[in-house]
């Protein structure tokens, strides 16, 4: 490598990152493509029986691959940017389904899962109130957001920080 420096090329682990890069590029073909969607999965009270709510699951219509579970995309997307555009795609899916059933008379509450990289992004909040704002019909606390350990044990005073500013907007609550 130069000047007294040594680098071992490994292209075992050379051809996975390639790998996990095209298919990051795939991931962002699909999104602007149109082959996400979403599946609504009942929460249950199991003393009463009655849906409580629902929670949304992402999953990936593939043009060639076909349907495909989170396990297939989701982890490749760790620390990725992508991984903010994918969950804010998530988030108005479910605010627009949220505002289809408000129509139909139905008042539900749907929970998302939010990515650590969704609660370091400083627009985070900003661009909820603005999803929001396209749903007028949507009250904040139809919405519950599922913070994943894993991303709120890594920096637990931004994570504080955030619920704060999320109460503060009259509702949102984290679920």
């Amino acid at each position: 490598a130069g000047k007294n420096r040594i680098h071992h090329f490994d292209a075992a682990s050379d051809e996975s990152q390639r790998g996990r890069l095209l298919r990051i590029d795939e991931i962002r073909r699909g999104l602007a493509e149109g082959e996400f969607v979403l599946h609504y999965q009942p929460k249950i009270n199991l003393r009463t029986g009655a849906v409580v709510g629902l929670e949304a699951l992402v999953r990936w219509q593939h043009p060639t691959e076909g349907f495909l579970l989170p396990v297939h995309f989701i982890p490749l997307l760790d620390r990725h940017p992508l991984a903010v555009q994918l969950g804010s795609w998530v988030i108005d899916e479910a605010l627009a389904q949220l505002s289809r059933w408000h129509v139909e008379g139905l008042r539900l509450h749907v929970s998302v899962n939010v990515d650590s990289q969704q609660l370091i992004d400083p627009d985070f909040v900003s661009r909820l109130i603005r999803q929001f704002d396209r749903y007028p019909g949507i009250d904040p606390t139809q919405l519950e957001l599922e913070i994943l350990e894993t991303g709120a044990l890594e920096n637990l005073a931004q994570v504080a920080s955030l619920i704060e500013r999320l109460s503060a907007l009259g509702g949102l609550r984290p679920g």
